[in-house]
Protein backbone atom coordinates (compact mmCIF):
# COMPACT_ATOMS: atom_id res chain seq x y z
CA UNK A 1 0.00 0.00 0.00
CA UNK A 2 1.50 3.80 -1.12
CA UNK A 3 2.02 6.14 1.49
CA UNK A 4 -0.70 8.33 -0.28
CA UNK A 5 -3.42 5.39 0.10
CA UNK A 6 -2.30 4.56 3.98
CA UNK A 7 -3.43 8.07 5.04
CA UNK A 8 -6.53 7.22 3.96
CA UNK A 9 -6.99 4.19 5.30
CA UNK A 10 -9.62 2.70 8.05
CA UNK A 11 -7.09 1.24 10.43
CA UNK A 12 -4.87 4.65 10.51
CA UNK A 13 -7.84 6.69 11.11
CA UNK A 14 -9.11 4.43 13.94
CA UNK A 15 -5.64 4.68 15.15
CA UNK A 16 -5.66 8.71 14.83
CA UNK A 17 -8.82 8.78 16.41
CA UNK A 18 -7.95 6.28 19.37
CA UNK A 19 -4.32 8.63 19.63
CA UNK A 20 -7.02 11.70 20.22
CA UNK A 21 -8.93 10.08 22.07
CA UNK A 22 -5.98 9.11 24.42
CA UNK A 23 -4.54 12.35 24.54
CA UNK A 24 -7.70 14.16 25.28
CA UNK A 25 -7.94 11.59 28.08
CA UNK A 26 -4.70 12.61 29.18
CA UNK A 27 -5.12 16.21 29.56
CA UNK A 28 -8.52 16.19 31.37
CA UNK A 29 -6.81 13.41 33.83
CA UNK A 30 -4.47 15.97 34.76
CA UNK A 31 -6.53 19.30 34.54
CA UNK A 32 -8.86 17.54 36.47
CA UNK A 33 -5.71 16.41 39.16
CA UNK A 34 -4.92 19.92 39.15
CA UNK A 35 -8.45 21.07 40.15
CA UNK A 36 -8.58 18.74 42.95
CA UNK A 37 -4.73 19.90 44.26
CA UNK A 38 -5.75 23.09 44.03
CA UNK A 39 -8.74 22.68 46.42
CA UNK A 40 -6.75 20.59 48.73
CA UNK A 41 -7.98 17.07 47.56
CA UNK A 42 -11.36 17.62 49.42
CA UNK A 43 -13.47 14.55 49.35
CA UNK A 44 -16.85 15.00 47.21
CA UNK A 45 -16.04 16.78 44.20
CA UNK A 46 -14.00 14.41 41.95
CA UNK A 47 -16.82 13.91 39.17
CA UNK A 48 -17.68 18.07 39.42
CA UNK A 49 -13.36 18.48 38.87
CA UNK A 50 -13.66 15.81 36.22
CA UNK A 51 -16.60 17.46 34.19
CA UNK A 52 -14.97 21.09 35.03
CA UNK A 53 -11.80 19.58 33.42
CA UNK A 54 -13.31 18.12 30.36
CA UNK A 55 -15.39 21.36 29.43
CA UNK A 56 -12.17 23.03 30.00
CA UNK A 57 -10.05 20.64 27.75
CA UNK A 58 -12.61 20.23 25.22
CA UNK A 59 -12.69 24.20 24.65
CA UNK A 60 -9.17 24.33 24.09
CA UNK A 61 -8.88 21.64 21.66
CA UNK A 62 -11.48 22.63 19.73
CA UNK A 63 -9.86 26.23 18.92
Amino acid sequence: MSNANRKNSPSTSKSNKADTDFHRHQLIEEYAYSLASARGFRDGNEQEDWFAAEREIDAQLSR
